[in-house]
């Protein structure tokens, strides 16, 4: 960790934000049509894996049917919510030690 500080102390220009940010920040906030971004390959494998990964993700059909278990019955619904209030800022499950997700 030293070895990191050390390198930043001694060469902060890759760290430190230039005088031109806020041109960029203003530029990427507003709300003006941004042009369309191509296609973008990876020759990185792990990249591609990614890539890979995070479409099946994000273009999967997510099941409702225990939502609806918990609009059905307010009792479970209920606990569900004790047990998420309970858990928010634990990482692990009070009961089961597993991790919190």
């Amino acid at each position: 960790m030293e070895k990191i500080i050390e390198k930043v102390k001694n060469d902060t220009s890759g760290y430190i934000l230039k005088t031109d940010f806020d041109k960029y920040k203003t530029r990427a906030l507003s709300t003006e049509q941004k042009p369309i971004i191509e296609n973008i390959t990876f020759n990185i494998k792990d990249l591609e894996i990614l890539r890979e990964k995070s479409e099946e993700k994000l273009y999967r059909q997510i099941s409702s049917n225990k939502i609806e278990e918990l609009l059905k019955d307010p009792q479970i619904n209920s606990w569900v919510e004790t047990g998420k209030n309970l858990h928010e800022v634990k990482q692990f499950v009070n009961f089961a030690e597993t991790r919190c997700q």
